[in-house]
């Protein structure tokens, strides 16, 4: 799993990892940045009571609960998005590192989409269903997430490769593994700035762990050993 890891961070600077990047990233932040200005556009400017200090600390309150709920829709953001790149990011994994492998299936633009919005959508209800736990239990939430990143991204990848029944049975058969996977990259969430790039660097690792669990060895790894 380190050796998954190394070669994930060592691939990031390269083009392809840069476009896919800075496309996520800007989507992002226009999408948050659309929300923000949504509700400062909603948001009443004589206030709500009429009383100064009464207002000015709902307007604080209301702040704190715009940044919190902006961290809290940052999970359903990443699940959209590795839904559109997961192809692209995939790709270029393989193209560097499993060249001699068998070239995995793109999938329809339209079917990635779905996927992303299903996993989403899902990653939305669970956290929303979770969120005492926030408070109180945050290990809880963690293990919850771990679990739905691990399976999905898992999917995602080994889709490429394999029938759905045959990606299925995969899951099932590594199922700790994928859920271990899917811990690293929960935990990678809940670090500031980084959790950005998270379906980025959370995909191309969970490529490299799939290819591991699936006994195909690194292309490098091959020429170093002779």
């Amino acid at each position: 799993m380190i050796k998954s890891a190394r070669m994930t961070l060592n691939q990031l600077p390269e083009p392809p990892f840069r476009r896919v990047l800075l496309r996520s990233l800007g989507v992002t932040f226009l999408l948050f940045g659309l929300f923000w200005a949504l509700g400062y556009y909603l948001w009443p400017t004589e206030g709500f009571t009429g009383w100064t200090w009464l207002d000015e600390g709902i307007d604080y309150l209301a702040g704190a609960a715009g940044i919190l709920l902006t961290g809290f829709l940052l999970l359903p953001v990443a699940g959209l998005f590795i839904g559109i790149f997961i192809d692209e990011i995939s790709g270029a994994v393989e193209g560097r590192y499993y060249a001699h492998d068998p070239a995995g299936r793109d999938q329809p633009i339209r079917e990635a989409i779905v996927m992303g919005a299903k996993f989403a959508l899902v990653l939305l209800i669970v956290n929303l269903l979770l969120l005492p736990f926030y408070f109180f239990l945050p290990l809880v939430p963690w293990l919850a997430n771990a679990y739905l990143i691990g399976r999905e991204y898992f999917e995602m990848v080994a889709v490429r490769h394999h029938s759905f029944e045959e990606t299925t049975r995969l899951r099932h058969q590594y199922r700790w593994q994928v859920y271990f996977a899917g811990i690293v990259i929960a935990g990678l969430l809940m670090i500031p700035i980084l959790n950005f790039a998270v379906p980025l660097v959370g995909a191309a690792f969970m490529v490299h762990w799939y290819k591991h669990l699936t006994g195909s060895v690194p292309q490098d790894a091959k020429q170093t050993a002779v």
